[in-house]
C-alpha cells in the first residue's frame, strides 16, 4: 500500500498552475478618450503578437454593445452607442484563424475605425462586413490572407488602402461600399480564387499595378463612377473575365492578360469606345461583346482559340472588328444587330464548328476571312 503525501499533491498543483500562468495569454484593454475630429473613443487591445482568432462585433439593436474577443476570451464588453469608437491592435502580428469585424442584429454602436499597424498574415478569413459607421480601415503591414477577403455592406467606408497585401488566396470580394472612393493595392499580385468588385458608386479608378494572376473569377461590375481599370502585369484569368455594368468607363488596360479560361464578357459599357486586348491568346469558352453604345472598335491581335461561342451583338456605334490570328471558334459566330460595322478582319479563322450568323450589318464593306 503506498501512502500519497499531501504536500507533494500540493507541489504538483502548484507547479501546473505555475505553468498555466506561464502559457496563459492575457491581455490589457486600455481604453483612452482622444479629441480626434469625430471625437471618438480609442480602445487600444493588447494581445499577443500571435493569436489564434479575433473578433470585433456588435452584437445588441438596443445599447450598441461592442465586444472585442480573442481565442475566445472576451477582452472587452462595452457601450458606446452616442459616441464613435476606434478599435486599435497595436502588437498583433498573426492571427492563425480569422481576423471578423461585423455588425451582429443591427446594431447601433458607431464602430469608426478598426487598425492593426503590424498585422502581416491572417490564417484564416478577414471580414468587415455590415458596419455602417466604419469610415477607416489601418492595416499598413498585412501581407497575406490563406482564405477569403471581404469587404462589404459599409457604406461609410471612404478609401481601402493595403499597401502590402501580395496574396489573398481564395476570394477578394470589396462591394456595396457606397462612398468608397478609392480602393490600393500596388502589391498585390495573386487572388487564388474569385476577385470580385462590385456595387462601388462612388469608386473612380481600379489600378492593380502589380497583379499577375487570378485563378478563377476577375468581374468588376455595377460601379457607376468608375473610369479606369489598368491591370498592367495580369497575364492569365483562370475562369470569366467579366467587365460589366460600369456606364462611365473609359480605360480598360489588360495589355498582357494572355489567358481567360471561360467567358470573356463585356457588356453594358456605356462610355467605353474600345476594346484591345493585345496579348490575349486563348478563351477557354464564350467571347461575348452586347450593349456597349459607343464602341467603336474590337481589336485581338494575338486572339488564336475561342472554345466555345463568339458573340459580338447590339453595339451601336462598332465599326472595327479585328481578330487577325483567330484560326478556331468551336461553337457558333455570331455578329448581328451592329448597325455601323464596316469591317471585320478574320483573315486566318479556318474552323467554326457550330452556326456562323452575321445579320441586321447594313454598313458592312469589308469582309476579310480566308
Amino acid at each position: 500500500q503506498h501512502y500519497h503525501h499531501p504536500s507533494r499533491g500540493m507541489a504538483a498543483m502548484l507547479i501546473a498552475l505555475l505553468l498555466f500562468a506561464a502559457t496563459a495569454s492575457f491581455h490589457d484593454v486600455v481604453t483612452t478618450a482622444v479629441s480626434a475630429a469625430d471625437g471618438a473613443m480609442l480602445v487600444r487591445v493588447s494581445t499577443a503578437k500571435r493569436v489564434g482568432n479575433v473578433t470585433v462585433s456588435a452584437s445588441s439593436s438596443t445599447n450598441g454593445t461592442v465586444h472585442v474577443i480573442v481565442d475566445g476570451e472576451i477582452v472587452l464588453s462595452d457601450s458606446y452607442a452616442v459616441m464613435p469608437m476606434q478599435v486599435e491592435f497595436p502588437m498583433l502580428e498573426q492571427v492563425d484563424g480569422s481576423f471578423r469585424v461585423m455588425n451582429i442584429f443591427n446594431a447601433t454602436a458607431m464602430l469608426s475605425s478598426v487598425a492593426a499597424p503590424l498585422l502581416v498574415k491572417v490564417g484564416g478569413n478577414f471580414v468587415l462586413a455590415s458596419l455602417d459607421s466604419l469610415v477607416n480601415v489601418t492595416f499598413p503591414s498585412l501581407r497575406v490572407v490563406n482564405e477569403n477577403m471581404l469587404l462589404r455592406l459599409l457604406p461609410a467606408l471612404k478609401e481601402v488602402q493595403f499597401p502590402a497585401m501580395k496574396t489573398v488566396w481564395r476570394t477578394l470580394s470589396i462591394d456595396t461600399c457606397a462612398s468608397l472612393a478609392s480602393m490600393e493595392m500596388p502589391s498585390l499580385e495573386t487572388v487564388g480564387l474569385h476577385l470580385l468588385l462590385s456595387a462601388l458608386p462612388t469608386v473612380t479608378n481600379v489600378t492593380l499595378p502589380s497583379l499577375v494572376e487570378v485563378r478563377w473569377d476577375f468581374i468588376v461590375r455595377d460601379c457607376r463612377s468608375l473610369s479606369e481599370i489598368n491591370a498592367l502585369k495580369l497575364e492569365t484569368v483562370g475562369e470569366d473575365l467579366t467587365i460589366a455594368r460600369l456606364p462611365r468607363l473609359r480605360t480598360l488596360q489588360l495589355p498582357q492578360l494572355k489567358v481567360v479560361g471561360e467567358d470573356c464578357e463585356f457588356y453594358e459599357l456605356l462610355s467605353l469606345e474600345q476594346i484591345v486586348l493585345p496579348s490575349l491568346e486563348r478563351i477557354g469558352e464564350d467571347l461575348e461583346i452586347r450593349f456597349n453604345p459607343r464602341l467603336r472598335e474590337v481589336l485581338f491581335p494575338q486572339l488564336v482559340r475561342v472554345a466555345e461561342d463568339v458573340e459580338v451583338a447590339n453595339n451601336a456605334r462598332l465599326a472595327t472588328i479585328q481578330a487577325p490570328e483567330l484560326r478556331e471558334v468551336n461553337e457558333d459566330l455570331e455578329l448581328h444587330y451592329i448597325p455601323m460595322l464596316a469591317n471585320v478582319t478574320l483573315p486566318s479563322l479556318s474552323e467554326i464548328r457550330g452556326n456562323a450568323v452575321m445579320a441586321s450589318l447594313p454598313s458592312l464593306e469589308s469582309l476579310d476571312l480566308p
